[in-house]
């Protein structure tokens, strides 16, 4: 590792979350799943008031993102703990592809521009800083690939634990140690089979255990809950995957100077990630289509690690006129994103601000309105989970498993009238009778119309509204 560069990268980074957390005014974020990580991370710690027959982390993805938060928590507190995370993450990227470029013997100019190139790529406020697992998921992706060229020992332990930070990880994790064992066996080292058999599997197991006593699943539930909730009517094999193949375009194009870069993965040892890229997005093409787009084309910015590395390749060309067109397109690529920046960060602060009140002033209302033994029905359940000891019956199912399952009866493939079945279904379970929506939700799905087709009778709340949402009271079927 280059510790000057590594060094002034930090430092660089380290001021600059500073600035960003001294003009936001401190801790905040744009999407309410990161105050489920919060929440699941506060859960570990003390009983969950809002759900407490639910296990701590039901409802988190990333088992590893979601212990990272509950371990710097006595040190930062909550929410400033998973900020710095969050900036963790993208310097632990950036350590990662400055090590590719050390690897590929860069000149150090153009190492330091690749990285650079690297952490101005995206949407840093309402991604990288989303609160969630995606900045973490691409720095481990990246650092399997350093190990796996590398050769580096730790490799069985890091290729363990990566599908514990996202489970599409668990594919590049069982192809990139195939390749280091086979790799091993070729050259006549010490037994690397079973060395590297025994290290996976106890990391691997350990995890597996952990993740099924904290949550009550082995594997996690998100995907479902999700899957059922927003997919109410039937597609076939190509309405998926043209929807799919429509997603991935518009965020290659969206990233085109980016995916030009991929280019330098024909290379035959880049081969494994091109197989990881393509089953990758085929799974999604295929079965989660409508997911593809959401919180800003999150999932996709997973993909971004190879983008870079075959810029790497590229740059490392044995052709004279193949590294000059790659230098003058990081470094046109630098320069766009800058500039990009300028204007992406400023608005996306502001989106965070008017988020962050929003999600308050719910909590506020809540506190101010509401018994706490009251159960509500919700859909975004994070901050107000987080913030307050309200009662909460989650209709996504995030947070609330007996959602997913009537969700599946009901909704899923159910069509509109399915989504009015699956309400009235948890309103009677639950014995809710308020239901706290958002104005754009409400207005997409129209869940207040599906409960009142389903016979209930929804009445204005006389507290009123918080801000940017609408609160109901419910009055069940004759009563």
């Amino acid at each position: 590792m280059a510790f000057l560069e590594a060094s002034v990268l930090l430092g660089i980074l380290g001021g600059l979350c500073a600035l960003y957390l001294l003009a936001l005014g401190g801790p905040k974020f744009r999407l309410d799943d990161a105050y489920i990580v919060l929440n699941n991370a506060q859960a570990l710690r003390a009983p969950d008031t809002s759900f407490p027959e639910t296990p701590a982390l039901h409802g988190s993805t990333s088992l590893l993102h979601t212990l990272a938060a509950a371990l710097v928590a006595p040190v930062f507190g909550m929410e400033l703990g998973l900020m710095v995370l969050a900036w963790g993450a993208i310097g632990l990227n950036g350590l990662g592809i400055l090590q590719l470029t050390r690897q590929a013997e860069l000149p150090r100019y153009i190492g330091v521009a690749v990285v650079a190139c690297a952490l101005t790529t995206g949407d840093l406020v309402q991604v990288y800083l989303n609160g969630l697992e995606t900045g973490l998921a691409m720095a481990v992706l990246t650092w399997l690939i350093v190990l796996h060229r590398g050769g580096g020992r730790a490799l069985p332990f890091l290729a363990a634990a990566a599908p514990f930070v996202r489970p599409e990880l668990a594919l590049l994790s069982a192809l990139v140690l195939a390749g280091w064992c086979l790799r091993g066996e070729r050259h006549a080292e010490a037994p690397p089979l079973l060395r590297a058999g025994l290290a996976f599997s106890s990391v691997f197991i350990g995890l597996l255990l952990l993740q099924y006593w904290a949550s009550g699943s082995l594997l996690p539930t998100t995907g479902d809950a999700k899957k059922y909730f927003f997919i109410t009517k039937e597609t076939g094999f190509f309405e998926s995957s043209a929807i799919g193949a429509t997603q991935v375009f518009l965020f290659f194009l969206l990233m085109l100077p980016q995916s030009l870069f991929l280019l330098g993965l024909v290379r035959r040892r880049s081969r494994l990630y091109v197989l990881f890229a393509a089953v990758f997005l085929g799974y999604y093409m295929v079965f989660q289509p409508l997911t593809l787009h959401q919180n800003f084309y999150r999932y996709m910015y997973l993909l971004l690690p190879l983008c870079f590395l075959g810029a790497i390749e590229l740059a490392s060309s044995k052709n004279k006129g193949i590294r000059a067109f790659s230098t003058m397109m990081i470094l046109v690529v630098l320069v766009l994103n800058v500039k990009g920046a300028a204007v992406s960060v400023p608005a996306g602060m502001e989106t965070v601000r008017a988020k962050y009140e929003t999600l308050s002033d719910a909590a506020d209302w809540i506190d101010r309105v509401l018994e706490p033994s009251e159960t509500v029905l919700i859909h975004d359940v994070g901050y107000v989970s987080f913030a307050t000891d309200q009662r909460f019956f989650d209709i996504v199912g995030l947070k609330t498993p007996a959602a997913i399952e009537i969700n599946r009866q009901f909704s899923y493939h159910g069509g509109e009238e399915g989504r009015g079945r699956a309400l009235a279904e948890m309103a009677e379970l639950s014995g809710a009778r308020t239901i706290l929506v958002s104005e754009g939700w409400n207005r997409g799905f129209r869940l207040v119309d599906h409960l009142a087709a389903e016979g209930w009778t929804p009445t204005p709340h006389p507290a009123g509204n918080p801000a940017g949402l609408e609160a109901y009271i419910l009055a069940p079927p004759g009563g």
